[in-house]
């Protein structure tokens, strides 16, 4: 798909507007990190205490939340009924499931949400992980690293559970 444009909307996922979703979505994330702060969420709140999934095949889909991916997760955010059709029907199977997680700058020290990991979700759920996830917009998007997270905290350890 063009990443370009709007484009036809088939049977299946009528009346979905790719143009107001990214729209959204972008309206969203350029709020999230204030949302954020002023509702205490921590990192912990962020971090999937465990990740389960009865998918046979299931996806994990990581994005760079600093802003050196610019507008991708907006171009993701609106093609979610396309993406969760072609899992589904193409590639991983009816019963697929997709983890959303994020990842900052660990290193820097005004990053407040170094890794987000989201719970398995699948069909509309997509857009609702998607928008769990908090975006630190870069101040300069040539230098990826000056970022507005003003203070720094600690990431907890992520356990792997079987």
């Amino acid at each position: 798909m063009s990443e370009s444009g709007d484009y036809t909307v088939t049977s299946w996922v009528s009346g979905h507007d790719f143009t107001a979703a990214r729209k959204a979505y972008d309206a969203h994330a350029g709020r999230s990190y204030a949302t954020a702060k002023s509702t205490g969420k921590t990192v912990r709140d962020l971090i999937a205490p465990k990740l389960v999934t009865q998918a046979r095949r299931p996806l994990i889909i990581v994005v760079d939340q600093t802003g050196s991916m610019l507008d991708w997760p907006g171009v993701m955010a609106s093609k979610f009924p396309y993406m969760e059709h072609e899992i589904r029907t193409e590639y991983m199977g009816e019963d697929a499931e997709t983890a959303f997680l994020a990842i900052g700058d660990a290193n820097n020290s005004r990053e407040q949400y170094p890794l987000q990991v989201r719970p398995f979700c699948k069909g509309k759920e997509y857009e609702t992980r998607l928008k769990e996830l908090v975006v630190v917009r870069c101040t300069r998007p040539t230098n990826w690293r000056h970022c507005t997270a003003p203070t720094r905290s600690r990431c907890p350890t992520p356990r792997i559970r079987s």
